[in-house]
């Protein structure tokens, strides 16, 4: 039997009203009609975790409301980055995932697959548990015993062509993910799947499969994003894996989602643009609240 895990990313929520809760209420529902055996969510979990940690607390309540098991990864809106040049990944955001989700990599068996968790904004940071996840990922590799691997992680290793310069944070940090990337070719890891560029992409990369998650919450079609490349449409992904190690990925999308592009809500080319999470406030009331009665 297959192990069907639906992968969701770059969610962005948060408990003040916004408009992305919105698209997050239809995945709800999806989730919960499709009644996979496994939610992977790859990051982005929060709209401002690294400011505001109530963003995180909030995240952790909503994928609580899918009913069945979540596995998170941080991204940088939930930890901090030090590529992008906003809020630098530091312990101290790092412990406050910890203490709202739990560890911020893991390895898990499944299904009869073993899935790791990559916790991406430690990579080429030197901060503690970088070298301990990657040695973890090493043990599982030699001590895999014929049983498939997969790996996620918030960001993609490239676009494509894995010798070509691209913009500083869009993807993992050189030297280390071509450390990454050669570590999962050579030890036959099935795929390594991620969000961050809010596309739905699948790469063939000598063997090993790069699945990209689309965001739920909103699209990126700038001039600027084009190399991306993928289907920039809200949404997420759905997996099923066989224990013999084949798996198949589909996009899965609902027609009531709104595609809001993000480059409507901020200042084009400014360097200095206001937070865009302060500019979405919609109020959206939760289906899971009670709607208060109008009066007479």
């Amino acid at each position: 039997m297959s192990l069907r895990i639906a992968l969701v990313s770059d969610l962005h929520l948060t408990r003040r009203p916004s408009l992305f809760q919105y698209n997050w209420e239809i995945v709800v529902d999806m989730i919960r009609e499709w009644s996979p055996d496994l939610v992977v969510c790859a990051g982005d979990i929060a709209v401002d975790g690294p400011r505001n940690p109530d963003d995180l607390i909030y995240g952790k309540e909503q994928l609580g409301r899918l009913g069945v098991d979540v596995l998170s990864i941080p991204g940088n809106h939930d930890v901090g980055d030090a590529f992008l040049g906003h809020d630098p990944v530091e312990e101290a955001t790092m412990e406050r995932y910890r203490l709202v989700f739990g560890p911020d990599h893991w390895v898990v068996e499944r299904g009869g697959w073993i899935l790791v968790g990559l916790n991406a904004q430690l990579i080429g940071t030197g901060l503690g548990g970088e070298a301990e996840q990657m040695a973890a990922l090493e043990r599982v590799i030699a001590n895999a015993a014929g049983k498939p691997v997969a790996v996620f992680g918030h960001k993609t290793l490239h676009l494509g062509d894995p010798e070509a310069e691209i913009p500083t944070g869009w993807t993992l940090p050189r030297p280390q993910g071509d450390l990454l990337r050669k570590m999962m070719q050579d030890g036959g890891v099935r795929f390594y799947a991620s969000g961050h560029f809010h596309r739905y992409r699948e790469i063939d990369d000598n063997g090993l499969r790069l699945l990209w998650a689309p965001s739920p919450a909103f699209v990126t079609n700038h001039p600027s994003f084009a190399a991306r490349g993928g289907l920039s449409k809200a949404g997420f992904v759905c997996l099923e894996l066989d224990p013999d190690g084949t798996f198949t990925s589909r996009f899965a999308e609902d027609n009531a989602m709104i595609q809001f592009d993000i480059q409507n809500a901020i200042t084009d080319g400014s360097k200095s643009r206001k937070r865009w999470s302060e500019k979405l406030s919609i109020n959206v009331v939760r289906r899971d609240q009670p709607v208060a009665a109008e009066a007479e």
